[in-house]
């Protein structure tokens, strides 16, 4: 858990870093063709996305490796012999659809894990699994550690790409004639590069018009695989072990 701490820490002082640098801006121009206002991004700097993925895997498997110490440290507190079976098992799959077969997984991986563990830390594991605790299974926060985990350490490095977490953009027109409308158009919770638009919007009669844009106010690295997952919150994955470990403190007087 330490450990996994000193990497989001690492992770956030080299993100505050490349931001210090001032790399992205807002610039704006109309297409005189289609009539588009456009608000698009202008990258001066490029994200050292290897570098940002290595750190999150880092933390990842530190993170997923701790539940798998904490299952071999439960035999050992029970004054019993761990195996090479020894492990935190995290039941996510979707294929598990219906209770009865999540049950049934459940029944088979826990008579093989815990070989040595006290039935009452069994039952607080069954407990944590996220088929006990979020419809659908899948959205449970270890289900999404042990997903995530899985796709970085067996099929890809993750691909780091910066959007906006939060923005404070104002766009200032001229007074509309009577009956006047604004069509909208936004891409702000996709990847930022250069020359990409993150907004654009037109008038129904197609006029140009006096437009102000204030900038957007921060951002965070995103990361994304081959499959379309998205993770953004490293605080959030820490959190999540660290109550888990915590329910298991009272094994180890």
């Amino acid at each position: 858990m330490r450990r996994a701490r000193h990497h989001r820490d690492e992770f956030q002082t080299r993100l505050r870093g490349f931001l210090d640098g001032d790399p992205y801006h807002l610039t704006f121009d109309f297409d005189d063709k289609e009539r588009w206002h456009n608000i698009r991004w202008a990258v001066t700097n490029v994200l050292p996305a290897d570098d940002f993925g290595l750190i999150f895997s880092d933390m990842l498997g530190n993170l997923r490796s701790a539940l798998d110490y904490l299952a071999w440290q439960l035999v050992l507190a029970n004054n019993k012999i761990p195996d090479e079976r020894t492990t935190f098992p995290v039941l996510e799959h979707a294929r598990f659809g219906k209770v009865q077969d999540w049950v049934q997984k459940w029944a088979s991986v826990s008579g093989d894990r815990f070989s040595g563990v006290d039935q009452r830390w069994i039952d607080e594991i069954e407990r944590l699994q996220p088929y006990k605790r979020t419809k659908p299974p899948e959205r449970d926060p270890l289900a999404i550690l042990e997903n995530i985990n899985n796709i970085h350490k067996h099929r890809t490095l993750p691909v780091a790409i910066t959007t906006m977490e939060r923005t404070e953009m104002l766009i200032a027109v001229d007074v509309l004639p009577e009956g006047e409308t604004l069509t909208f158009e936004e891409a702000l919770d996709k990847s930022i590069e250069h020359r990409a638009v993150a907004v654009r919007f037109r008038a129904s009669t197609k006029q140009q018009l006096h437009v102000q844009v204030n900038q957007p106010t921060t951002y965070r690295i995103s990361f994304r695989d081959t499959l379309g997952f998205d993770w953004g919150n490293n605080d959030d994955l820490i959190r999540w072990v660290e109550e888990i470990v915590a329910v298991f403190e009272p094994a180890f007087p």
